[in-house]
């Protein structure tokens, strides 16, 4: 891989990491938002089905991003 390569990437790590962690805060807070005024502030617990759909759910996403990737000009 050329030094070139390495760099063309570097600004796709970067926008990804940016997103990511925008996306994960954003998530967290409606989820406390939806806590607090559905519940009281109490957190309810997590299911076994729930973090299944969680996973499955973030599994979709990321596949659908490496489909972008795989997409022909």
């Amino acid at each position: 891989m050329s030094n070139k390569q390495r760099e063309a990437r570097t600004p796709i790590y970067f926008i990804g990491a940016l997103l990511g962690l925008a996306a994960g805060f954003i998530g967290a807070h409606m989820y406390v938002q939806s806590v607090e005024e559905n519940n009281a502030g109490v957190r309810p617990k997590l299911e076994t089905g729930d973090a299944l759909r969680l996973g499955m759910t973030a599994i979709t996403v990321f596949r659908q991003i490496t489909d972008l990737g795989a997409r022909r000009r």
